[in-house]
């Protein structure tokens, strides 16, 4: 099976860090899913995770998230007879590995997704740096590259009661498709004293004419031709 990205311990000990302060109860289960994403025991079947057992070598268990990887499932003993509940969702310490796999993979997807494929800007930067930068297919919430090895992929925006809303895979086959890609993504450059959005939100409010009310493809077409027309 081809092979997906493996977080560096960077990644993985800060988010796994404040999933333990979150959930004090199960606080177990976080370390032994830490301990799964730092040995990299995480593979994929089709639109499924699998993670390998910690006890038994021969053993692999099946996880399943639905849309916005708002709850998973796993074929695990453990998860089958209760496991662990946290924010209404039931996990098991597969689970909990596999989502905290697809939150490090939005974040790597974020930095990534550099613009919309009707900019002319955009499709030049990804030309140039085809394995490190993706764009949207138009103003689509789909998600492709420019190499000749094409992806696919779709985003949403995830709503869960008491945060914001942000931007995550459509579904577990969508941050897998991801995955693949970014096993063999080139790591991003250094972070600019700030990013692209961020940019063109302060030329625009430096800008004498405020217009609060642009919607994200005015904005986008503001910043590339400095019109919203």
């Amino acid at each position: 099976m081809p092979a997906i990205y493996q977080p560096t311990p960077a990644e993985i000990t800060p988010l796994m860090q404040r999933a333990r302060t979150a959930w004090p109860h199960m606080a177990d289960a976080v370390d032994r899913a830490a301990a799964i994403l730092l040995a990299g025991s995480i593979t994929t079947s089709g639109s499924h995770f699998l993670v390998d057992s910690q006890s038994n070598p021969t053993q692999i268990y099946s996880v399943e998230t639905t849309s916005q990887n708002r709850r998973a499932s796993c074929t695990c003993t453990n998860f089958e007879t209760g496991g662990y509940i946290a924010d209404g969702r039931r996990f098991c310490k597969h689970t909990i590995a596999v989502v905290a796999y697809i939150e490090i993979l939005r974040q790597q997807l974020l930095p990534r997704v550099c613009g919309d494929s009707n900019s002319r800007a955009v499709r030049q930067k990804l030309a140039a740096h085809h394995r490190i930068y993706l764009m949207h297919v138009s103003n689509t919430t789909t998600i492709t590259n420019i190499e000749r090895d094409r992806i696919f992929f779709s985003i949403t925006w995830a709503n869960a009661p008491g945060r914001r809303a942000k931007l995550t895979f459509a579904s577990a086959a969508d941050a897998i498709t991801f995955a693949h890609w970014l096993h063999r993504a080139e790591p991003l450059p250094p972070a600019p004293a700030i990013d692209r959005y961020d940019e063109a939100m302060a030329k625009q409010q430096a800008a004498t004419e405020w217009k609060v009310d642009l919607t994200p493809d005015q904005l986008r077409r503001w910043y590339d031709t400095g019109s919203v027309v």
